[in-house]
């Protein structure tokens, strides 16, 4: 997704749903928001377009669209132990517990690898543009950019056990363990999928242009705002919450500990952001353009597509991952 961010005022959308009386907006005082820690990243190089990576417990794999590989990154150090051949602009990656799902984009297919040899061992079509990956349960969830549809696969037999339609070019999903979550990024909108039955209830509106990332933190769902500058906070049932300004181009989130990390694109920036007030408690600056966001136990991973990088991110001391 090429792009170059300007911020796009959401003041009368917000103020229209404040009166509404189901959000609210928190802008956090400056002057309580940390100076930007620089010395905590790492950088590594991996190949072009990154855009997503995965963890399998010992090493981040990264999908590097423009160079057509997938690298093995060791978490020790940021080596690449391995630069694997993938055709087709791969793009999104999960890993099941067995193996490694990959999307490419421009063949409009999703491959399984072997992660010890790199060797592709199933091909499953799918339709227009697969990007982002989500592996919950035993299927791996695939958000096909061009046709505004969403597949599951089974992480078994590589059989495709459904397709659902959801809003324009979807963007990232997660999982709240009965339900996925699909950012709908040309709609404005997420879209909630029951996992069991393969069924899209419904879609909410989040009021922020570029709906991309999405996560959970254990009893509501988090947004992000491409273009909006905002995080959106959602119960389970599709209803508002809350809205906090964070900073431009708003992509991937993950939840730890009563905190949400956001990347920021238009930033280069990795956000710590307190969910009880929205207030910004850290700031790590990364490399161009971040995307997608991973932990491995020990540090945040974020893919810099505009740099051919990784970087990793280890808390500080005052960011302790505890909850507070």
């Amino acid at each position: 997704m090429k792009r170059k961010m300007k911020r796009n005022s959401l003041d009368v959308v917000l103020t229209s749903l404040f009166l509404l009386g189901i959000w609210f907006v928190s802008t956090p005082d400056a002057a309580a928001q940390k100076a930007v820690i620089a010395d905590r990243t790492a950088d590594y190089a991996v190949g072009a377009g990154a855009e997503f990576s995965a963890f399998d417990g010992t090493h981040v794999w990264v999908a590097n669209q423009f160079s057509d590989t997938v690298s093995k990154v060791n978490i020790s150090n940021g080596s690449v132990a391995a630069n694997y051949p993938v055709t087709g602009n791969p793009l999104g990656i999960a890993y099941d517990g067995r193996r490694i799902w990959v999307s490419r984009y421009a063949a409009n297919e999703v491959v399984a690898m072997d992660p010890f040899t790199g060797q592709i061992t199933a091909t499953i079509k799918t339709e227009k543009g697969p990007g982002f990956l989500l592996y919950s349960g035993n299927s791996i969830w695939v958000a096909n950019r061009l046709s505004s549809s969403v597949q599951k696969i089974n992480a078994s037999t590589g059989q495709i056990e459904g397709t659902y339609k959801v809003g324009k070019r979807p963007a990232m999903m997660a999982s709240d363990g009965t339900n996925v979550w699909v950012a709908n990024s040309q709609s404005k909108s997420v879209s909630r999928i029951n996992a069991a039955a393969g069924v899209k209830e419904f879609s909410v509106a989040t009021g922020g242009a570029g709906a991309f990332g999405v996560a959970f933190d254990g009893t509501n769902i988090w947004v992000s705002s491409f273009f909006g500058g905002s995080i959106v906070k959602l119960s389970t049932d599709g209803t508002a919450r809350a809205v906090y300004k964070v900073g431009d181009g708003l992509a991937g989130m993950y939840y730890l500990n009563q905190h949400m990390w956001v990347v920021a694109n238009g930033d280069n920036m990795v956000y710590r952001v307190r969910l009880s007030d929205g207030v910004i408690v850290n700031r790590y600056q990364v490399s161009a353009s971040p995307y997608g966001i991973l932990f491995d136990g020990n540090r945040f991973w974020t893919q810099a597509s505009g740099a051919g990088r990784v970087s990793a991110v280890t808390p500080a001391m005052e960011d302790a991952l505890v909850s507070n």
